[in-house]
């Protein structure tokens, strides 16, 4: 699927130790109402927040920026079966980082949103911790990319008209 030598940028809507504390805590409340059914005592709302704690470490929605091969690819839904959405580095106008304030509301907020050609806007990551400086040199190789591959559509567009003019059909 992915070469050793790929060079992966990765943005996880959650972070894997949260997931797991979600799964730990989830299957305990689930476990325990299910082993005291037999008892006849269980809650169905302490059920409901199981599933839910269980759905929230379960889901994933994640996107990965594979700079080999010029994809960005987002996994969503269900870990085991998560949707995979692939756009190509060539779709994507620029990726974004914004940090702002929020009112009434304590700290700085940090938003990492890609930007598509056909104008549509996608949010990466949107988070109240600054962005780390591992996380900043990522996104600016994958920025890099993108502007490269825009600086050469627009080169071979330009050579391409140079020639037209240099070489006129009569």
């Amino acid at each position: 699927m992915e070469n050793e030598k790929d060079r992966i940028v990765k943005f996880a809507a959650l972070k894997l130790w949260i997931r797991m504390s979600a799964l730990a805590v989830g299957g305990a409340i689930f476990y325990l109402n299910i082993s005291s059914m037999k008892e006849g005592e269980y809650s169905i709302i302490a059920l409901i927040f199981g599933s839910l704690f269980l759905a929230a470490g379960l889901f994933e929605n994640s996107w990965y920026f594979n700079i080999t091969k010029e994809q960005a690819i987002q996994k969503a839904g269900i870990f085991f079966f998560p949707k995979t959405k692939i756009i190509n580095f060539s779709a994507i106008h620029s990726i974004e980082i914004e940090t702002f304030k929020r009112p009434a509301r304590f700290g700085t907020f940090t938003e990492v949103k890609m930007i598509l050609l056909d104008g549509k806007t996608i949010v990466i990551d949107n988070d109240k911790t600054k962005l780390l400086q591992r996380q900043l040199e990522e996104i600016a190789e994958v920025q890099d990319v993108i502007r490269r591959q825009h600086h050469k559509k627009a080169e071979d567009f330009f050579n391409a008209v140079a020639a037209d003019i240099l070489s006129p059909k009569e």
